[in-house]
């Protein structure tokens, strides 16, 4: 059954840019995907590095497009190359490689590229957000003007983001809301994470009176220390991992992490686009002070999850998918990341319904017992 925010695993919110070229930069990927245009800069990982990752994508062997998982070539997408996607993409072909008939080939992306290549028939497998996936199923945004020839279709979870936001304790900022009128550094512009953060933050506050400023992760230290600006903020916890930029700021500053308004808070959870985690406040290294009371607090989510589609048959997914849960504790000695894939709730975390699953995928899920008639299986 899909989780809830309060389940184990689901313990489930820029150089000056205006808001408008942040989301411009974001576009300009999934639009370059969709005409091929695949290489030059991602406009930043996804959860860390400087925004030069290169974007080049891969298209599909083609392999795939046979019957039966027997040595099968799936080509992935999967995530700018200093990103956490990439290393997990790394990762995930070395176990299933040892372990299966499948060769899985891997090149780099930003998820908006990656779902792109995917529904363009580029790419077998790719990433993103449910949201990316969700409009990529509804043709919304840039998406509109993206030519499909394959049905985009679901995949189990991949990872999450925790996304946090800190003030110096000094500040008299406790919550989001607080922030209008003030310069806020959520990371860099393009990260796909920010398009989730902003639907949520939008909700408590004018995003129009908010300063955003661009800046690579590793410089959101120096950018707070410096009273450059008022709040810093991005990927705080990766499948509770806190990647290294995060870890630098929240040591090198006495730090109050934000919350939200009560108001604010019930709007975000009302929308299943905005997901809310209750995360335990000791899984959270030196952060000094907490805005929100209790022994959590609230954090918006981005939730990934693999994208395929129907020209991939369900032998290949069912196969990469067993072969994945037969071998988690291979897949979380290569990297940590994947330490929580060994509890079989976590694989339909950060499923949406709003996006049919491959039915190779829903073979599996039902295998382990965790396939829920909320979600809907897709055919090929």
């Amino acid at each position: 059954m899909p989780s809830d925010r309060n389940s184990s695993v689901t313990e489930s919110r820029y150089s000056n840019s205006t808001r408008r070229q942040f989301l411009g930069t974001a576009a300009l990927g999934a639009i370059g995907a969709a005409a091929g245009c695949l290489g030059g800069d991602s406009g930043g990982s996804e959860t860390g590095g400087d925004g030069d990752s290169d974007t080049t994508a891969g298209g599909s062997t083609g392999s795939a497009g046979s019957s039966g998982s027997g040595g099968a070539e799936l080509s992935f997408t999967s995530g700018p190359s200093n990103s956490l996607a990439f290393g997990m993409g790394n990762a995930m072909t070395s176990v299933i490689q040892d372990n299966s008939d499948l060769t899985i080939n891997i090149a780099s992306g930003t998820s908006g590229q990656s779902v792109a290549s995917v529904v363009t028939g580029a790419s077998d497998l790719g990433f993103g957000t449910t949201l990316v996936g969700t409009r990529a199923k509804n043709n919304e945004g840039t998406f509109s003007q993206v030519e499909k020839s394959q049905t985009l279709l679901q995949l189990p979870s991949f990872y999450f983001i925790l996304l946090g936001g800190f003030v110096g304790v000094d500040s008299d900022v406790e919550h989001f809301g607080d922030l209008e009128g003030a310069s806020f550094a959520p990371g860099p512009s393009g990260a796909s994470y920010w398009d989730v953060w902003e639907l949520a933050l939008q909700k408590g506050m004018s995003m129009d009176a908010l300063e955003i400023e661009n800046s690579g992760v590793n410089q959101l230290s120096d950018l707070l220390s410096a009273g450059r600006v008022a709040a810093v903020g991005g990927p705080t916890l990766s499948n509770y991992v806190t990647p290294g930029f995060m870890q630098q700021t929240l040591s090198q500053n006495d730090v109050r992490m934000l919350s939200y308004q009560d108001s604010t808070l019930q709007a975000i959870e009302d929308d299943p686009m905005t997901p809310v985690d209750d995360v335990e406040k000791s899984r959270l290294d030196n952060v000094d002070e907490f805005a929100a009371d209790g022994d959590t607090t609230p954090m918006v989510s981005a939730n990934y999850v693999l994208w395929t589609s129907d020209a991939v048959p369900a032998d290949a997914v069912y196969t990469l998918l067993k072969t994945a849960w037969e071998n988690t504790d291979a897949l979380g000695e290569t990297h940590a990341a994947y330490e929580v894939w060994a509890d079989e709730s976590w694989f339909t975390r950060n499923m949406t319904t709003e996006v049919p699953v491959h039915p190779g995928a829903v073979e599996f899920l039902e295998e382990i017992d965790v396939w829920s008639d909320e979600y809907t299986a897709g055919s090929l």
